[in-house]
């Protein structure tokens, strides 16, 4: 059996791709804000306004949790709407968000109010790409640009670490931050520019409805490939991006500056990674499971590592390079939302990728207040509030971490078993298939 793919030479002229381009543009900005606040400023947050980590984590999770509600309107929205007005005005929350913070710098609820608005509009601009994507150069010629989306979103992972500490370093926290806001802000109407110029997207003549959901939850298979890619995108979003540079400064000594370039790493591990998910994708001959076992095989052993070099321990490099293998493993679980795109109903190809990707960023909630619960066990928020207004810098011990990546083994190890259990779709739609029998 062999099913029908489908040919869209729409997305074949220039005007597509440099309209892709713009919509790349912020979707680079848009992840800088995930990883620069509050991995780059993390010390910061602690040392200066005696924030303790489970604030600090509270912070990461105001956007985490928002961003995972907000997703599933905004994946109703897209396939009602279109992606382009999705995006559009998802961009201008996150414009309002991103301004808005460094200038709330030490008013700690105007802060989470900023991170609010930061998850709303990032949750939008996503999915709004893929539907774009998907819309203007076709299914057949998703999985590279998908990779190239993802890429991207690496890129500004990457400035977001040691280039965004190094700036920080030399010009202040609030000016670098407000900066890159700024940049954001002048991304935006150039994408809405582009978009007018562009052409108007179409609206769906069916009203607004929970039917796509009830479509989308019907199908079980989904659930394997989305446990895959939450856990294993929590874990590093969390980890490796939310609390990098404060893991690798307290567990090697390591400088603000040098603790960012190890963060950098695992940023460019995961883009270098995207970038190639189209060949890998190709010589593993479309095998979506393939990849995401792959995915989760790699961070279980990886894990297990992270805590064998504490308990053990190990040299420094050791520990360091187990952290860059992070960013391999999030970039090939990143497949898995495609396979739930596949599985569910092609009709509603973006509203089954916004359920996957709001459980991508509950997962990443719930796990970063996990970690802020067992960080505050050996050195509580009151230490850090003493320490923070005599000027020390706080280092929690090793033992917090060894404890911290042996719980992690349990969800990652579920989420093996889950990849096992994962559905083969070859790179098709389930529905086309079933057409063709």
């Amino acid at each position: 059996m062999e099913c029908r793919r489908e040919n869209n030479p729409s997305g074949r002229g220039t005007g597509a791709v440099v309209f892709f381009a713009s919509m790349l543009l912020v979707y680079a900005f848009c992840l800088f804000q995930r990883v620069a606040v509050t991995n780059g400023i993390s010390r910061w947050l602690q040392d200066v306004h005696g924030l303790s980590v489970g604030q600090v984590a509270t912070l990461g999770s105001c956007f985490f949790y928002v961003y995972a509600g907000c997703m599933l309107f905004t994946g109703l929205l897209s396939d009602k709407f279109g992606g382009r007005r999705v995006m559009a005005f998802s961009g201008f929350l996150l414009a309002l968000g991103a301004i808005g913070f460094p200038l709330s710098c030490g008013n700690f609820p105007a802060m989470c109010l900023m991170r609010v608005l930061v998850g709303m509009g990032s949750s939008g601009i996503y999915l709004a790409m893929l539907h774009e994507t998907d819309a203007i150069f076709g299914h057949s010629r998703f999985s590279t640009f998908f990779g190239i989306i993802l890429g991207f979103s690496g890129i500004g992972s990457m400035i977001g670490t040691a280039p965004f500490s190094a700036g920080c370093e030399r010009y202040g926290t609030v000016a670098t931050l407000l900066f890159f806001g700024l940049l954001l802000a002048v991304s935006y109407a150039v994408f809405v520019a582009l978009g007018a110029r562009f052409g108007k997207s179409s609206v769906r003549p069916e009203p607004l409805s929970l039917r796509p959901y009830a479509a989308v939850l019907k199908r079980p298979a989904i659930w394997s490939p989305a446990f895959v890619n939450a856990i294993v995108f929590g874990c590093y979003s969390v980890v490796a991006m939310a609390f990098g540079q404060r893991i690798i400064f307290d567990v090697t000594g390591m400088s603000l500056v040098s603790s960012g370039n190890v963060v950098l790493g695992v940023t460019a591990g995961s883009t270098l990674v995207c970038f190639g998910l189209g060949a890998i994708n190709r010589i593993l001959r479309g095998s979506r499971r393939a990849i995401g076992l792959l995915a989760s095989l790699i961070m279980l052993a990886d894990t297990m590592l992270l805590a064998l070099s504490l308990w053990l321990d190990l040299p420094a490099w050791c520990f360091v390079v187990a952290f860059i293998i992070f960013g391999v493993t999030n970039a090939l679980s990143m497949a898995c939302t495609m396979t739930v795109q596949e599985l569910g109903p092609k009709a509603y190809a973006t509203t089954s990728a916004s359920v996957v990707n709001s459980l991508d960023y509950l997962m990443a909630g719930i796990f970063a207040q996990a970690v802020g619960l067992v960080l505050d066990r050996f050195v509580s928020p009151e230490q850090v509030k003493l320490a923070a207004a005599s000027g020390m810098v706080v280092s929690y011990p090793r033992e917090a971490y060894i404890w911290l990546f042996s719980l992690m083994l349990v969800p990652v190890a579920f989420s093996v078993f889950a990849a096992f259990r994962t559905r083969e779709t070859g790179g098709r739609f389930v529905d086309d298939c079933q057409e063709d029998k």
